[in-house]
């Protein structure tokens, strides 16, 4: 009976602790892709505040500036959008560009819609909410949101 009790103590103890490793380990990889996810998207948004920044210096502010009555036109919303977008898709790199080239072109303009709305109400940082897609804070206050929001809705309605 003594044997019995000491070859289950030697086989069941090691098998427990094994298991308990696994099972640490386990939660220990999950947890670290959680984190992993939530700083790729983060950085995937800060990218797309990158492509909307340089739209708006390299396209909206010179157009609005050329028109008479100071305001884009229909497509010139939806060519900066898709400034926005191209050069979005340029400086995003690593996981975070896989994750920005996955994106479609909804999903895309409901980002910016975001960034922009959140901007005019003159917020500095991007927070994420990772589980719901969405952005809760912009990544940097900028002027020129007005025009920028109304080329989202309308580079949106016709995307």
């Amino acid at each position: 009976m003594e044997a019995i009790g000491s070859i289950l103590w030697q086989v069941l103890v090691p098998l427990i602790i094994m298991a308990v490793g696994l099972i640490v380990t386990m939660v220990f990889k999950r947890l670290l892709g959680d984190w992993k996810d939530k700083a790729v998207y983060a950085e995937a948004l800060e990218a797309l505040q990158e492509g909307i920044d340089a739209a708006q210096e390299d396209f909206v502010v010179w157009r609005k500036r050329a028109a008479a009555d100071g305001k884009l036109t229909a497509m010139e919303r939806r060519q900066a959008m898709k400034l926005a977008w191209s050069h979005t898709k340029d400086v995003a790199t690593g996981p975070a560009g896989e994750l920005v080239l996955s994106w479609g072109w909804g999903r895309v303009q409901s980002l910016i819609k975001q960034l922009l709305a959140k901007r005019d109400n003159g917020k500095a940082k991007v927070k994420v909410d990772v589980n719901a897609s969405k952005v809760v804070e912009p990544a940097a206050a900028g002027a020129g949101g007005d025009a920028d929001r109304a080329a989202a809705e309308s580079a949106e309605n016709e995307g």
